[in-house]
């Protein structure tokens, strides 16, 4: 991989988007497109080196996890107030 031109296009880059961001409202449209052609140019430096490098031996498995145990089933819910009628001779006293 040639790390001048990487750093040259990371430059290019940085320079680029320092005056669009000064211009926030205002970007043309061919802006955007030199911009994207630098991000291509600047992945594409990295993929073939990417592609040339042999890749590392894949991950192993992650461990199977413990089965949780049982829960306890929850206590059963309070019983429901009663409603007790009361005589008319009561509520008068």
């Amino acid at each position: 991989m040639d790390l001048q031109k990487g750093k040259r296009l990371l430059n290019k880059i940085n320079a680029l988007y320092s005056g669009m961001e000064a211009d926030k409202d205002g970007i043309a449209a061919i802006e955007k497109d030199l911009m994207r052609s630098y991000v291509r140019q600047f992945y594409e430096l990295f993929l073939e080196d990417a592609s040339a490098a042999p890749r590392p031996a894949s991950r192993p498995a992650p461990a199977a996890r413990k089965p949780e145990p049982p829960r306890a089933d929850p206590a059963p819910p309070p019983p429901k107030p009663r409603i007790i009628e009361l005589s008319e001779e009561v509520k008068d006293f």
